[in-house]
């Protein structure tokens, strides 16, 4: 249960970080002299709150926040050793816990856990390794692949409804649509979409 807790725990310090970056918490204090003091972070232990059916959480590979404070995380399911960590989650199941929580995990102000997708669907190739996640200012989540194989970007309504892809598995990656609200941009690195 260590694992899980040092997971939760480094996803909660990150949720601060955003959190504080985006202004959603108290602000700088005003010292005498017109100092201006750095404000003070506390990690949440029980933020977010325990996953259901036994869930545990990869690699996380991204973490965004939407307009209505609402966190995204998504990670890699497959970064878990299946014989010691995931024996609910094999084939054959081995044990009684635990299983990888699907890949992407939203998360409401509270730390409860609101919504779960993705991993591969129907009419999209996901990606071997998602390395990240962003949300437009339509509430739009984008996912990306790591590079190599992965060039590719998808694009998803928040309850993970699959909107569009672009790129393939192989191929290099495109360019980004027209500027605007909903702009995606490809890194020309070879083979590597974000």
């Amino acid at each position: 249960m260590s694992l899980v807790r040092s997971a939760m725990a480094g996803i909660a310090g990150a949720a601060l970080a955003v959190a504080g970056s985006r202004g959603l918490l108290a602000g700088a204090v005003q010292g005498g002299g017109g100092t201006v003091q750095a404000p003070r972070f506390e990690v949440d232990p029980f933020w977010p709150r325990p996953l259901p059916n036994h869930w545990l959480l990869g690699s996380a590979t991204g973490l965004a926040i939407d307009g209505r404070d609402h966190v995204f995380v998504i990670h890699l399911t497959d970064s878990f050793t299946a014989r010691t960590e995931t024996g609910a989650g094999t084939i054959t199941p081995a044990g009684e816990c635990c299983a990888p929580a699907p890949n992407v995990l939203e998360f409401d102000p509270d730390g409860r856990l609101v919504n779960s997708w993705g991993g591969p669907g129907q009419g999209y190739d996901w990606p071997l390794q998602n390395a990240g996640i962003a949300i437009d200012p339509s509430g739009n989540v984008w996912i990306g692949g790591i590079g190599g194989t992965d060039t590719r970007v998808l694009k998803f309504t928040r309850d993970g409804k699959f909107i569009a892809q672009y790129g393939r598995a192989g191929q290099p990656a495109p360019a980004a649509p027209v500027a605007g609200q909903d702009t995606a941009y490809a890194d020309q690195s070879p083979g590597r979409a974000q």
